[in-house]
């Protein structure tokens, strides 16, 4: 069933327009966000790798507290004499290493070590645009600590002040960050799958978003961290796009869920996601650096505030 758009009650004013002197608390708060998703601690991980052509090819993160767990429970991840743990090298293809990898991913989420299960692949690789080493489950990702690739959509009316961004209410019943606020489009890249068709398929499942529309967007930038929380390690990068609805004729443009994954959309106006992103902690986290890159190219901080020059460089 699908919901249509409204707004979302929240406990502050969100409608009230930013004064200048809270810009800068804003800005200090937008670090905050930055800095904490990028936290990763590497003494408190060994690297794995993959072994391909007799060379050892640098794929991920294990934590050390799943050290003996891997150990005692499985063969498929082992030490690596000369450092770090290696996939067992008896497995020389992208088939047999993708098998072996999923097996430990069922394994794992069987004994209560990855909580959340999904249905889909993602694929192994040591960086963007290099060939597939494997596919391994995408539930296992932060225990694996291997690379992750997604797409974020901000779709928005209007310029400057006036702008609104369109966003979501995540459902109560999804396993990841319940309840939060995101993107009116954003979901991770299946193994196969290319930047353009994940875009599509993702503005199409969430939003009901037809096609023609979600390819005008134009893409602009990438957003990329790497983030350690608990005993798990997202490598993300993020693909950004833009879609000025009303440049495309679809200011009317209402999105309609048709997964099931989003409880509401709401249409804000900029302020009021500047204060959301500063002032709560009810928007999806990564959905946070992608929306404070938002800010910055469409001049809502202004190159004088004292955290212009680091919320760039940090992004």
């Amino acid at each position: 069933m699908g919901f249509r758009g409204c707004w979302v009650r929240v406990q502050h004013d969100i409608t009230k327009p930013l004064a200048a002197r809270d810009l800068a608390t804003i800005t200090d708060r937008f670090l905050g966000h930055i800095h904490r998703h990028n936290n990763f601690d590497p003494a408190q991980f060994v690297p794995w790798s993959i072994v391909d052509a007799n060379r050892l090819q640098p794929v991920g993160w294990l934590h050390h507290r799943h050290l003996p767990w891997l150990a005692g429970n499985q063969q498929v991840l082992q030490p690596n004499p000369a450092g770090g743990w290696r996939l067992d090298p008896a497995l020389t293809t992208p088939a047999a290493r993708s098998d072996a990898l999923n097996q430990l991913a069922i394994q794992l989420h069987q004994h209560g070590v990855i909580a959340h299960w999904y249905d889909e692949q993602v694929a192994v690789v040591t960086d963007w645009g290099q060939p597939p080493l494997a596919t391994a489950s995408r539930a296992s990702v932060g225990f694996l600590g291997i690379k992750a690739f997604g797409v974020h959509l901000n779709a928005y009316l209007g310029r400057g002040q006036r702008m609104q961004l369109w966003m979501a209410k995540r459902a109560a019943h999804i396993s990841n960050f319940p309840n939060q606020y995101d993107h009116l489009v954003a979901g991770g890249m299946a193994a196969g799958d290319s930047i353009l068709e994940t875009l599509v398929k993702e503005a199409q499942e969430e939003a009901g978003m037809p096609a023609a529309l979600s390819r005008a967007a134009q893409p602009v930038g990438v957003i990329q961290y790497h983030l350690m929380r608990d005993e798990y390690s997202r490598q993300d990068t993020l693909f950004v796009y833009d879609l000025a609805l009303d440049n495309h004729g679809a200011s009317d443009f209402v999105p309609v869920n048709q997964d099931g994954h989003v409880a509401s959309f709401a249409r804000y106006p900029i302020d009021g996601v500047m204060r959301l992103v500063a002032e709560t902690d009810t928007v999806k986290s990564n959905v946070n650096l992608v929306l404070i890159d938002f800010f910055l190219r469409h001049g809502m901080i202004p190159a004088d505030d004292r955290s212009y020059l680091s919320l760039h460089q940090r992004l």
